[in-house]
C-alpha cells in the first residue's frame, strides 16, 4: 500500500525515486497532491451529516476552518505559530 501511495503521489516520472523537483511539487501547499489531501481533510472536518458533501450551512459554520486552510493561508503550513 505505501509503495502505491509513493508512486501515485510523489514519483511523478515513475522512475522509482523522488528527485528534488518532485518533492517540492508534492509539498507545495497549492499543488495537486496537497490539494487532494487538504480537500479531503476539510470535508472530513466540516461534513457534519457525513453525506460526503458540504452544504452552505456546514461551510458557513466551519468558515474559520476554511480560512485557516493551506489554500487560503499557505504560510501556516510552514509557520504553525502564525
Amino acid at each position: 500500500m505505501r509503495k502505491r501511495e509513493f508512486v501515485d503521489q510523489l514519483d511523478a516520472d515513475r522512475n522509482g525515486s523522488v528527485d528534488r523537483r518532485e518533492l517540492l511539487t508534492f509539498l507545495d501547499p497549492k499543488g495537486q497532491g496537497q490539494a487532494k489531501v487538504e480537500s479531503n481533510h476539510l470535508i472530513s472536518l466540516a461534513d457534519e451529516d457525513e453525506d460526503g458533501f458540504l452544504s452552505f450551512s456546514e461551510v458557513k459554520r466551519h468558515a474559520q476552518t476554511f480560512l485557516d486552510s493551506k489554500w487560503v493561508s499557505p504560510e501556516r503550513s510552514f509557520h504553525w505559530d502564525l
